[in-house]
């Protein structure tokens, strides 16, 4: 052993490369749902739609964007949240209806934003997703503001906070 190499590093040129499960640069990607899946979760209290994406353009192209939306739940807070972003999905796909099918909703390019949160039981980094419109489009009608009149008021069913939370229900 010693203190010298037997190669030259350059920490201004070298691009390392990531893996898959890496988190993705924060912005906007194209992608469009390749895999779908509805089940029981993983602890039995609920229902989840299991979504991969392939993202279709940018330096993350070929990458994947996997998102589980737990659409039925026991924490009201949790599927409430859910439903939010699966409506805000189906939004982005032009589909208003599911038909009991998550099929129709393959193979349509959306514009999901990547953005960075925090994982509550790890404090880790995690991405987090949006979905939208490609190119825009029409939005998605904007989520209701909900305001409890007291702390043990539950929210109303399908109304979402207009900020996304920074820790997520079923997490806490």
């Amino acid at each position: 052993m010693g203190d010298e190499l037997d190669f030259d590093f350059d920490a201004d040129t070298y691009v390392p490369v990531l893996n898959e499960f890496s988190l993705l640069p924060i912005g906007d990607v194209t992608a469009m749902i390749v895999k779908s899946d509805y089940g029981a979760t993983a602890a039995g209290n609920g229902k989840v739609i299991k979504l991969v994406l392939d993202i279709l353009d940018g330096p993350s192209k070929g990458r994947k964007i996997f998102s589980n939306l737990c659409v039925k739940h026991t924490n009201p807070k949790t599927e409430n949240i859910a439903n939010a972003h699966f409506q805000e999905l189906l939004k982005a796909c032009g589909v208003p209806r599911t038909n009991r099918k998550l099929s129709p909703l393959h193979n349509i390019p959306i514009t999901v934003r990547v953005a960075l949160g925090k994982d509550s039981r790890t404090g880790k980094d995690q991405n987090e997703y949006t979905f939208k419109p490609l190119g825009g489009g029409a939005p998605a009608a904007p989520r209701p503001q909900y305001t409890p009149q007291t702390q043990s008021e539950a929210p109303p069913p399908n109304v979402m906070p207009s900020a996304a939370p920074t820790v997520r229900a079923w997490q806490k």
